[in-house]
């Protein structure tokens, strides 16, 4: 089962989309619980816990914005994934203020929908992976595979940097760590360090820009590899 909001405050748009869904999940045998929304309001005093993903406008009148909805959305719902629907090319550059999976025209709704959905349940798979740690302080904890930022080698101990500001340090070795996460989710930039693919803004020459503001340093060795990782992964999960 997804779960999909709608948010527009354009009625016949609403139901244009909530029809493409319904019709889609029909061809396919999918499951998809949708919810439409009129208004950033409304959908945040209605709905309790994140959806799977979000289908917005980025005009929604003198309702909001969504953009700076999606920024709320990010901090808020960081599962939730974010697919903006609008009318306009032009505020292509200004999404890339948030963190979001896909950006495409309502005149390519129908058509863009197998691709979106494919792509959406590779990110929904890769959120469920966790596995257990056990922490230098002796404490046994569960870790979302998506909620790693990035890992760090340290001397003798590994930290992992979460999503949420923590950092967790065990004795596992690095490869040892990578061993339990999706093989295509993360990628060694150096030799003490590897990244959360789905976490990287920007590859440059010698370092990786993260969620938060976050880096990781590339090394001459594992630089190229990762950047081919991160282009690969980019493929497989968005649009």
């Amino acid at each position: 089962m997804i779960t999909a909001a709608l948010l527009d405050d354009n009625a016949a748009w609403l139901e244009r989309g909530r029809r493409a869904l319904l019709d889609f999940a029909h061809e396919r045998g999918a499951e998809i619980a949708i919810s439409c929304y009129s208004s950033a309001q409304e959908m945040l005093s209605q709905q309790q816990v994140a959806p799977d993903v979000l289908f917005t406008d980025i005009e929604l009148g003198g309702k909001g914005n969504g953009i700076e909805l999606a920024k709320d959305i990010n901090d808020t719902w960081p599962s939730c994934c974010i697919v903006y629907v609008t009318n306009y090319l032009e505020y292509a550059l200004d999404v890339y203020a948030t963190k979001h999976v896909w950006y495409m025209l309502k005149s390519d709704f129908e058509r863009r929908l197998p691709e979106v959905y494919d792509k959406l349940v590779s990110l929904l798979e890769d959120g469920k992976a966790q596995f257990v740690v056990r922490t230098t302080d002796r404490r046994l904890v569960t870790v979302r595979c998506l909620d790693v930022v990035f890992i760090e080698r340290r001397g003798r101990v590994t930290i992992l940097s979460m999503v949420d500001g923590q950092q967790l340090s065990v004795p596992n070795r690095l490869v040892e760590l990578l061993g339990h996460m999706p093989a295509t989710m993360f990628a060694r930039s150096h030799a003490s360090f590897a990244a959360n693919l789905s976490h990287v803004r920007q590859v440059g020459k010698d370092m990786a820009v993260l969620d938060n503001a976050m880096t990781v340093p590339l090394s001459k060795r594992y630089g190229p590899a990762f950047r081919n990782a991160f282009l690969t992964w980019a493929d497989s999960h968005m649009v």
